[in-house]
């Protein structure tokens, strides 16, 4: 299957637009099942995987810009715009070949929000007591909670209002001994940043364009 399935995508075009000349396009009901794991809507730069059940998936063709089959597997990275079409070809049950069109929001890739204990802000400062920033977890998550990507913290810097000199680096993901030494001896009230925050992903191909830093205020 794996063969054929990479036969068929050399000739997409081909093939596709050869049936379009005899068939109509179905846009619903549809026969296939196509989903992806993000309601619906797909990233630019991302490679955005494509769930796709068809009856005879050996005679299954598909179309749609920047579409890659890897493994029988079906991604895409699509352009930029609103939404973008895919479309399928392959034969029913009833031994009928059927063209369909199914259509995906398009989104840029959101803001990378970091949080101290699961608490960020991307416009604003995080109020946190002295003791809660002790082997405090510093982590990531997307501003969109439809994109459910894991991401693990490498390191750190972190520095402390009118001493941006002092800017301290940190292998890991929560707050250091010595890092947290410096904290109990400052002043409530006081600002702490944590910026160039490195990390790594469980996706294979993603470009991320903007990390947010983490603004603190000791209250306690």
């Amino acid at each position: 299957m794996k063969r054929n399935l990479s036969l068929l995508f050399f000739f997409i075009s081909f093939s596709f637009y050869a049936q379009n000349d005899t068939l109509s396009i179905r846009t619903k009901p549809t026969i296939s099942e196509v989903f992806v794991k993000t309601n619906n809507v797909i990233y630019v730069g991302i490679k955005n995987r494509i769930y796709i059940n068809v009856p005879y998936p050996e005679t299954l063709t598909a179309s749609s810009p920047g579409l890659t089959i890897e493994d029988n597997k079906f991604y895409i990275f699509p352009n930029i715009s609103s939404e973008q079409t895919l479309f399928l070809s392959f034969k029913t049950k009833e031994g009928t070949f059927v063209t369909e069109k199914h259509v995906f929001k398009v989104k840029s890739i959101p803001v990378l929000l970091s949080m101290i204990n699961g608490n960020n802000c991307s416009k604003c400062v995080v109020e946190i007591k002295k003791n809660e920033l002790k082997d405090a977890l510093i982590s990531l998550k997307f501003d969109d909670v439809a994109l459910d990507i894991d991401f693990k913290v490498t390191s750190y810097s972190i520095y402390f209002e009118g001493n941006k000199q002092l800017n301290i680096t940190v292998q890991g993901d929560r707050i250091s001994d010595e890092v947290f030494e410096r904290i109990n001896k400052l002043n409530v009230g006081s600002h702490i940043f944590i910026t160039e925050i490195r990390f790594s992903y469980s996706f294979n191909e993603m470009t991320i364009c903007k990390v947010t830093p983490i603004k603190i205020v000791l209250i306690e």
